[in-house]
C-alpha cells in the first residue's frame, strides 16, 4: 500500500542525492580552476592545444623554439610579456609548468597589473616569501605560483609542479 509518508521519504532521498551530486560537481569544478593560470594556460593540456591557444591569442605569441621538455613563446606585438616557456613533460607533449617573463614598464608598475590577474585567477590566498622575495600561490596536488622579480629585474611569473622539477630550467 502506497501512503504519503513514504512518497515524501522517497522524494527526499532523491533530493538529497541530486544535493550531493550538484556539492560534488560544484568543488570539482572549483578545484580544476584553480590548476588554470595566467594567459588561460593550463596544467595537464597539450603542448599542441596550448600552441594553438598562444598562436591565437588576443595579442599572438609565436613559436621561438621546442626542444629538451621547453616550448618557448615570443609575443608579435605584446610590449608587456618578454616570453612564455611551457615546460613539457617526460614525452614532451603535456604542458607540466609555465614561466612567463614580463618586461619592465617605465610608466606602470607591472607588478601591479600581474599580481591583480593572479589573484583574480587564484584568489588572495597567497603569502610573501621573505627569503625568495616573492609571492607563492600553493595551488596544491604538488603544484604553485611563484611572482617575483629576477636578477636582471624582469617580473616572472612561475608555474611549477614539484612532482616534475627534473623539467625546469635551474
Amino acid at each position: 500500500m502506497f501512503y504519503i509518508s513514504d512518497n515524501i521519504k522517497y522524494g527526499w532521498n532523491n533530493t538529497m542525492k541530486h544535493l550531493y551530486l550538484l556539492a560534488f560537481a560544484l568543488l570539482f569544478a572549483l578545484s580544476l580552476s584553480a590548476q588554470t593560470g595566467l594567459f588561460d594556460i593550463s596544467y595537464d593540456d597539450s603542448y599542441e592545444y596550448e600552441l594553438e591557444a598562444l598562436e591565437n591569442w588576443e595579442y599572438p605569441f609565436y613559436l621561438d623554439y621546442k626542444e629538451d621538455h621547453e616550448a618557448r613563446f615570443i609575443p608579435w606585438d605584446n610590449d608587456y610579456v618578454d616570453s612564455i616557456l611551457l615546460v613539457l613533460g617526460s614525452d614532451n607533449s603535456a604542458v607540466v609548468g609555465w614561466i612567463i617573463t614580463y618586461n619592465p614598464q617605465e610608466e606602470e608598475d607591472i607588478m601591479d597589473l600581474v599580481f591583480e590577474w593572479a589573484e583574480y585567477y587564484h584568489e588572495d590566498e597567497w603569502i610573501y616569501l621573505d627569503e625568495e622575495e616573492c609571492y607563492f600561490w600553493d595551488l596544491g596536488n604538488s603544484r604553485s605560483l611563484s611572482l617575483g622579480y629576477d636578477e636582471s629585474g624582469y617580473l616572472v611569473a612561475t608555474y611549477y609542479d614539484a612532482d616534475f622539477d627534473e623539467f625546469f630550467p635551474e
